[in-house]
C-alpha cells in the first residue's frame, strides 16, 4: 500500500483558514511537497447560512464550490483552474519576428496580451540574397543572414549570369547580349525548331535512313502510331536492348516488335549503314497495310554459340538475300526434341543427326574444331569469313 501521502498534488489551489484568525481564509497552493503553502493574506471570509453550498472564483480565472460550516466559515473544494491561464499582473517576454523580442502582459481574463516586437533583424537565419549593392557594374555578389538575423557575404561579386527572357527554345542559346540564337544565326522562327546550328522544319517529316534530319539535337525519328515519320526524344536504350516505346531507344533507333520482344533495332537504307559487324545487314522492313515498306532496320550481329551480342532470346544465323545475317529472336527452352529453330534453347539449332534424329544441336564454324563433325546450315549460310552449321556428331 502506498503510504506516507501528502495531502495534495502539486500545482493544486484552494483556500484555508489553517494559521489565519477565525472567520478568516487565504489562497493557497499544494507545493512539491505535497503540502499546501500560503499564497495569499489572510482576510474574512465568514459565512451566516451553515450548509449553503455555492460556486466561488479561484485561483487563475477558476472555479470551485464551497460550503458554509456549522463554525460559520467557508470551506472550499479543489480549484479547478484555466489550463492556459496566466497569473493575472504578470509579465513574461518571448522570442519574435528575426531574432525580436516582445512582453506578454496578463490580464484580468487571466490571458497573455502580446506587445510590440522590438529590436528585430532584418532576415530568417539562413535565409539567402542576391544583391549588385557593393560591387562593380554588372557583377553581384551572394549575402547569407546569420543566426543574428542580419546579412553577411557568401560569395564575392561575380558577374551577372546571362539569362534571355522569354527562355530560349531548345537548341538555342541565350548570348552576353540578353537574346536568343540558333548557332551563328538569330532565333528560330515559331514554325521552325533548333537543331543546334541551324533553324529547320518542325519535327514531323523526318527521315527514317541517314541522313537523318528533320529532329532537333537529342531526338530521332521513327514511325508513329499512323505509320508516319515523328520525332521523338532520344532515350538512354541501345542498339539490341530491350524498349517498351521510342522514347525509350538511343538516337537513330526504333522500338520494333521481334516476336514478342520490343526491341532497339538501328534504322538504314543500305547494309553499310550497319556497323554492329559482319551479320548485321538491313533486311528487316515495317510494311503499311498495302505491303509499302516505311522503314527497314539493321539485324543484330551476334555468336550462335555463345548468344554473345543478344539481351534477349538466342542468336540465330539465317539464310538471307541476298546476304546472310544474323540476329536475336526468340528462342525455345529445349535442348533435345524439336520441330524447328524456334523450338530450341539458345546456342541450339534444330537439326536430323547421323543416326536419323531430329534434335536441337550446338551450333558451330564449318571446318573448325567446335565440335566432332560440323554440317553447313540449309543452303550454306556464310557470313565473314565464317560458315555456320550445326554439331551432328560427337562434341
Amino acid at each position: 500500500a502506498c503510504s506516507d501521502e501528502g495531502l495534495c498534488e502539486p500545482g493544486e489551489r484552494t483556500r484555508s483558514g489553517d494559521g489565519c484568525a477565525p472567520g478568516e481564509a487565504r489562497d493557497v497552493v499544494c507545493g512539491e511537497s505535497c503540502a499546501f503553502e500560503p499564497a495569499g493574506e489572510c482576510e474574512a471570509d465568514g459565512c451566516d447560512s451553515p450548509g449553503a453550498m455555492e460556486s466561488a472564483a479561484c485561483g487563475r480565472c477558476g472555479s470551485t464550490t464551497r460550503f458554509c460550516t456549522s463554525s460559520g466559515t467557508w470551506e472550499y473544494g479543489v480549484c479547478e483552474e484555466q489550463d492556459d491561464a496566466c497569473e493575472p499582473g504578470t509579465v513574461v517576454e518571448e522570442p519574435c519576428g528575426f531574432c525580436g523580442r516582445r512582453e506578454l502582459r496578463c490580464g484580468t481574463d487571466c490571458g497573455f496580451a502580446a506587445g510590440e516586437c522590438v529590436d528585430e533583424g532584418v532576415c530568417a537565419p539562413g535565409e539567402l540574397m542576391t544583391t549588385r549593392e557593393g560591387c562593380p557594374s554588372g557583377e553581384e555578389r551572394v549575402l547569407r543572414c546569420t543566426e543574428g538575423c542580419g546579412f553577411e557575404e557568401a560569395q564575392r561579386c561575380m558577374p551577372v549570369p546571362v539569362s534571355c527572357t522569354p527562355a530560349c527554345a531548345d537548341g538555342e542559346r541565350c548570348d552576353p547580349d540578353g537574346r536568343c540564337r540558333c548557332g551563328i544565326g538569330p532565333a528560330c522562327d515559331d514554325d521552325e525548331v533548333c537543331d543546334g546550328t541551324a533553324c529547320i522544319a518542325p519535327s514531323t517529316g523526318c527521315t527514317l535512313a541517314p541522313p537523318f534530319t528533320g529532329c532537333r539535337v537529342g531526338e530521332t525519328c521513327d514511325l508513329n502510331a499512323a505509320g508516319e515519320p515523328e520525332c521523338y526524344r532520344a532515350g538512354p536504350v541501345s542498339e539490341g536492348g530491350r524498349c517498351s516505346s521510342q522514347d525509350d531507344c538511343g538516337a537513330d533507333l526504333s522500338c520494333r516488335d521481334i516476336g514478342g520482344e520490343m526491341v532497339c533495332l538501328r534504322l538504314c537504307a543500305e547494309d553499310d549503314d550497319c556497323t554492329g559487324g559482319p551479320g548485321s545487314v538491313c533486311a528487316l522492313v515495317s510494311r503499311d497495310e498495302e505491303e509499302n515498306i516505311l522503314a527497314r532496320t539493321c539485324t543484330l550481329d551476334c555468336d550462335p554459340r555463345t548468344n554473345g551480342g543478344c539481351v534477349f532470346g538466342g542468336c540465330q544465323p539465317f539464310d538471307g538475300v541476298p546476304v546472310d545475317f544474323t540476329h536475336c529472336v526468340p528462342r525455345g527452352t529445349s535442348n533435345f526434341f524439336c520441330s524447328s529453330d524456334a523450338a530450341c534453347e539458345p546456342t541450339r539449332g534444330c537439326t536430323t543427326d547421323l543416326l536419323g534424329v531430329t534434335a536441337c544441336q550446338s551450333y558451330c564454324r564449318v571446318g573448325t574444331d567446335d565440335c566432332g563433325a560440323c554440317e553447313g546450315l540449309p543452303g550454306g549460310v556464310e557470313i565473314g569469313d565464317t560458315e555456320w552449321g550445326v554439331c551432328v556428331g560427337p562434341i
